[in-house]
């Protein structure tokens, strides 16, 4: 399909043709032999979170929002 002098399906066919995907991890085993399975993940004793308080009582919504005028520069400033 082209757009004006641009050839946007031969810039996608090249950029496509030139790139191939990379192998990642062990290499594939032997027909008829089984995978072993990976070591079970292992929580670290040092867990820190950063989420907020968990919302108000069901079919509530809190609308507390900072007063713009008082922020720093106010609004249309």
């Amino acid at each position: 399909m082209e757009t004006g002098k641009v050839d946007f399906e031969a810039i996608a066919d090249e950029i496509a043709n030139a790139t191939t995907a990379s192998p990642t991890g062990p290499a594939v085993p032997a027909p008829g032999l089984v995978v072993p399975s990976a070591p079970a993940a292992q929580a670290s004793g040092d867990v820190r979170t950063t989420s907020s308080p968990s919302p108000g009582a069901p079919g509530t919504v809190n609308t507390g929002r900072p007063d713009p005028e008082a922020s720093v520069g106010g609004v249309g400033r």
